[in-house]
């Protein structure tokens, strides 16, 4: 009886946390998870609706976007230690509404612009979405539940991205991304008073306490992240070169998002019963070990198979990376610079895949993400143990 009070206490507590930032992440995440959709758009041929771009130059493009996400979710942490969360959340809304609407009437010669200003809205969203859970009770928990229905509520907007592109063409995307804020819109009426105040700086007085300790966790998320995007923003065409069919990986991609709410899901259901660092550890090791096979190997079986733990190990990792940054600063402005950072490697991935492909081939890039994950995880090791020591554990 007891329990089922402090779970009812729980969700009472929460889930108005949980929606709004579950639409916040559904607004800034969308467009990086069709990110294979939107490169396989621009390198499709004019004569079926695309640019007719190489894979680099596609890949360069996709980056841009989403470095513009990465930047202004980086930036919207100084503006929300000092801005209502529900403002930023008015204006980044309705410059992604804007901007995706306008991509639509927009000839491509002139449509960067527009994808730079949705997506640097859309970072402004994903900041704001993850101060949100930082000022809750139990953030590691709510991360992984915000990630868990987040990266559903997205899985469903790849499934329709072919089907958009079949009917309108590349640009049938940027109607989707519109269309899918527009759905979310309403929910960040629920936004919660203790989420939109000022928030509670609890390093104000230890100046640089909170710069020192979230350094190596920035650090850390963006080589995780750069590896996880390199691999897939061309998982679509790997799935190709291992003998499927276009829309059989796509169909594998689909799958794949909801195993990365399985991971999500699973990190929620553990939270931090095993602390942080030894779920890290299984989670990229199983990352490593995917990335090198399903870029080495060209079985169709190995693909699907290492795409879908590529998907769960990474949802599984990044939940508890957000969750260190909301024990660094329950205030938010690390967890919102976490989401910039994470959009930033994702961005970046994409650009150095297309260049090694390019270059040296896939099984380059397979080992390349492989040092990458390595590297993530020693640094990850030190943000953790530099935690404990400033709590004196």
């Amino acid at each position: 009886m007891e329990q089922q009070a402090s779970i009812s206490h729980f969700v009472r507590s929460t889930w108005r946390f949980l929606a709004c930032a579950v639409a916040c992440s559904g607004i800034g995440i969308t467009m990086s998870v069709i990110a294979p959709g939107l490169i396989g758009g621009y390198t499709a041929a004019p004569e079926a609706g695309g640019l007719g771009l190489d894979q680099a130059h596609a890949g360069r493009y996709v980056t841009l976007e989403m470095l513009a996400t990465a930047l202004a979710a980086i930036a919207s942490a100084p503006l929300i230690e000092r801005v209502r969360l529900s403002r930023i959340l008015l204006a980044s809304v309705g410059l992604v509404l804007v901007a995706n609407l306008s991509a639509l009437l927009v000839p491509p010669p002139g449509l960067w612009p527009f994808r730079i200003l949705a997506g640097a809205a859309a970072g402004m969203a994903v900041g704001a979405g993850n101060a949100i859970i930082a000022r809750s009770i139990d953030p590691d928990r709510l991360y992984g539940l915000s990630a868990t229905l987040a990266t559903a509520y997205s899985a469903l907007a790849l499934i329709a991205t072919p089907v958009a592109v079949s009917l309108f063409g590349y640009t049938g995307i940027f109607g989707l991304l519109a269309l899918s804020v527009g759905i979310l819109c309403p929910i960040l009426l629920l936004l919660p008073d203790k989420a939109n105040s000022a928030p509670h700086r609890v390093s104000a007085g230890q100046p640089g306490v909170s710069a020192t300790l979230a350094a190596p966790l920035l650090i850390s998320a963006f080589l995780l992240n750069v590896s996880d995007g390199a691999i897939y923003g061309f998982s679509e065409m790997i799935g190709r070169r291992s003998g499927l069919e276009p829309e059989a990986a796509s169909a594998v991609l689909a799958l794949g998002g909801f195993f990365g709410i399985a991971g999500a899901l699973l990190a929620a259901l553990i939270g931090s019963r095993f602390g942080r660092l030894a779920p890290v550890t299984a989670a990229i090791v199983v990352k490593l070990l995917s990335g090198w096979v399903i870029t080495t190997f060209r079985q169709p079986e190995v693909y699907v198979a290492m795409q879908l733990m590529l998907t769960l190990s990474f949802y599984f990792a990044i939940t508890y990376t957000l969750g260190l940054g909301a024990a660094i600063d329950p205030g938010g402005s690390v967890s919102a610079s976490l989401g910039g950072v994470i959009l930033l490697g994702g961005s970046v991935g994409p650009w150095m895949a297309g260049a090694i492909i390019k270059d040296q081939g896939y099984a380059a890039l397979g080992l390349t993400c492989a040092i990458l994950l390595a590297l993530a995880l020693a640094t990850f090791f030190v943000a953790e143990r530099r935690l404990r020591r400033s709590q004196g554990q």
